[in-house]
């Protein structure tokens, strides 16, 4: 059928990615006695950066995150310090793009926290967040970073809105209201962080004006009732949807967000019941696709030419995953040609899975790393709320020349900090104003 020639087609394309494969590290190398929350049906349960990977944890009460350093893989007791302080589970969380340090967590109790991890990790439970952010009327079940403007977060919740927090401020700045009657199953910005693609259970894609909280445009992808995805192909400019037919044929379809009356291309990859968890690397333009409950990754390739997608490989694991996230590029180890690397949770392990480009060389391999982003913010949470734009900063991913990020950034004190401090303050101050009129009485009488 026409699958098998596409197939075939793809084997005889020029491509640097095309011999990319996976490979799992030693047991050493990896987490072990890991306790995940279930999380969402529909997200990808994992979140990482170049020190930490973050999975919700499951506690008796309430809802708790570990926060792991990769360097110190090892098997877990079953006391391990966590970020507590929501009453609810925890069911998504993303760490700042700019500053290696810091987590933000969605709850069942409605509400969003921020937290800022000590330079040395975790070494005790961490109660106390930078922020709260409350105004959802429901559980909240996505948190994704802006990756252009700094302390902008946005956030998804059963209330059916999606809100955009300036975290300098507190305060939701623009929310999301009466445009959505379902849930809403993922969320995703283009490069420059100025629309917003997101899908719904209600079977339609919408692309949204992040500054006005307008629709732009909205369209059906596809017809199976199990959730559906979309994610913004950053460069590219596309737009690609994951979700099942009919007949529970899992699909990728690739859109042009300028004109969503028809797909440019739909690939029917196979029929099984795992929503697809995607992984986009931007530098590549390689799409990782972990089902879940799927003991494989697929890997899809984007270019220029029509059909514009076309299938790489994939990596097969001994066991089924749970939950996956893609690291940001300088966590991986860039002289031995790897591209890309993925943390999957399998019973209660995090593999680390090794995507590589097989090459001889030794040196530095400028084709396939271009310049990556940066841990630099292009734009102030002011300047993007007020409408500019901006392509995010890149580095070079040359080992000794990008930036890094070893230390935290000082972070400035949010406006729920210096509210917190203030009436610690006050209640300090009224308590020695009673204490020096107690002195006074005393001093009077004798």
């Amino acid at each position: 059928g026409g699958q098998c020639q596409f197939e075939m087609s793809a084997v005889v394309r020029a491509s640097k990615f095309r011999h990319v494969f996976g490979e799992p590290k030693k047991a050493e190398f990896c987490y072990s006695g890991v306790n995940a929350h279930a999380g969402t049906p529909e997200g990808n349960g994992l979140a990482g950066n170049n020190k930490f990977v973050a999975v919700s944890w499951n506690t008796g009460g309430g809802g708790a995150l570990a926060v792991l350093a990769h360097d110190k893989a090892t098997r877990l007791g079953s006391s391990i310090p966590l970020i507590k302080g929501h009453s609810g589970p925890i069911l998504d969380f993303d760490f700042s793009p700019f500053d290696d340090y810091q987590v933000a967590t969605a709850s069942e109790d409605n509400t969003v926290r921020v937290w800022q991890i000590p330079e040395a990790g975790l070494t005790q439970d961490l109660s106390d967040p930078l922020v709260v952010l409350e105004g959802h009327q429901k559980k909240v079940h996505i948190a994704s970073y802006h990756k252009v403007a700094n302390n902008i977060l946005t956030t998804a919740s059963h209330d059916h809105t999606i809100k955009i927090w300036d975290l300098t401020r507190g305060a939701a700045a623009v929310s999301f209201d009466g445009i959505f009657t379902d849930t809403v199953w993922s969320l995703s910005y283009n490069r420059q962080g100025s629309a917003l693609v997101a899908s719904s259970k209600d079977k339609y894609i919408r692309i949204l004006d992040p500054r006005t909280s307008a629709e732009v445009s909205s369209w059906q992808a596809h017809e199976g009732a199990k959730p559906c995805k979309s994610l913004w192909l950053g460069r590219r400019d596309k737009i690609v949807t994951l979700g099942f037919n009919k007949q529970s044929s899992r699909q990728l379809t690739l859109w042009d967000p300028r004109n969503v009356s028809a797909a440019l291309h739909n690939i029917d990859i196979d029929i099984a019941a795992g929503v697809f968890m995607p992984m986009y690397d931007e530098d590549s333009n390689v799409l990782y696709l972990a089902g879940k409950g799927d003991t494989s990754i697929k890997f899809y390739e984007f270019v220029d030419e029509a059909p514009h997608m076309f299938y790489l490989s994939s990596f097969t694991g001994a066991k089924p995953q749970k939950s996956v996230c893609l690291l940001p590029k300088t966590a991986g180890d860039i002289l031995k040609c790897e591209v890309g690397r993925i943390i999957r949770n399998v019973g209660d392990t995090l593999e680390v899975v090794s995507m590589t480009v097989p090459r001889k060389a030794s040196d530095f391999q400028e084709d396939i790393f271009p310049e990556t982003a940066a841990p630099t913010p292009a734009l102030t949470s002011e300047q993007w709320l007020a409408g500019q734009n901006a392509d995010p900063i890149l580095m070079s991913c040359r080992p000794g020349e990008g930036v890094s990020e070893a230390t935290p950034r000082a972070q400035p004190k949010t406006v729920f900090q210096l509210q917190k401090e203030v009436e610690e303050k006050d209640a300090r101050i009224a308590a020695l104003e009673a204490e020096v009129e107690e002195l006074r009485k005393k001093l009077g009488k004798a």
